[in-house]
């Protein structure tokens, strides 16, 4: 079997391309005239039997070491699913601790505190709103018997009290809001 350099140094192990080189200028193996490594040749299978002794060793101590995760990422062995996870972990941290900052700095709201503002809001405008027919039902009744435009009165007079009752209820659920970050 003939192999380039590259594909000799991923068949046995090597790093990069100059420990090839160093290799064949040491003579430790033989290229072909045009530059190929032959490994049926008898120097170079002598070599290549060594060789993959040396490798059986290293692979045998690589089973009794117990390495850590950052040996194993240094040495290139780690799994990239166990690598792509532990990245999905960083970026989970990273972004919680964006979130502390941000509602460190005012910037965001707790989901529990908006629902109970979400709250206050629609119970005070469902009070108000449920009061306002008895409660303006007399000023309605006497714009309605003045005569003339009453509706568009009636109208104006209903908008003007509706949103009166919307602004109170922002404005005391604004109030109840401050209580949470104060």
């Amino acid at each position: 079997m003939i192999l380039t350099k590259s594909e000799f140094k991923t068949e046995f192990g090597f790093k990069n391309l100059s420990s090839v080189s160093n290799l064949l200028k040491a003579k430790k193996i033989i290229e072909t005239p045009d530059g190929l490594i032959d490994l049926n040749n008898k120097k170079n299978k002598k070599w290549i039997e060594s060789r993959k002794k040396q490798l059986q060793k290293d692979d045998d101590k690589k089973g009794q070491k117990k390495s850590t995760p950052e040996d194993e990422i240094k040495e290139g062995n780690l799994d990239l699913d166990i690598q792509h996870q532990r990245l999905k972990e960083r970026l989970a941290k990273n972004a919680l601790l964006d979130l502390k900052l941000a509602k460190e700095n005012k910037e965001v709201i707790e989901t529990e505190v908006l629902n109970r503002v979400i709250a206050i809001i629609f119970d005070s405008l469902f009070r108000q709103l449920s009061d306002l027919p008895g409660l303006y039902a007399d000023d309605i009744l006497n714009i309605v018997l003045a005569g003339e435009g009453a509706r568009e009165k009636v109208i104006a007079f209903l908008t003007d009290k509706i949103l009166t009752s919307l602004k109170s209820a922002l404005e005391i659920a604004e109030k109840q809001s401050k209580k949470y970050y104060e």
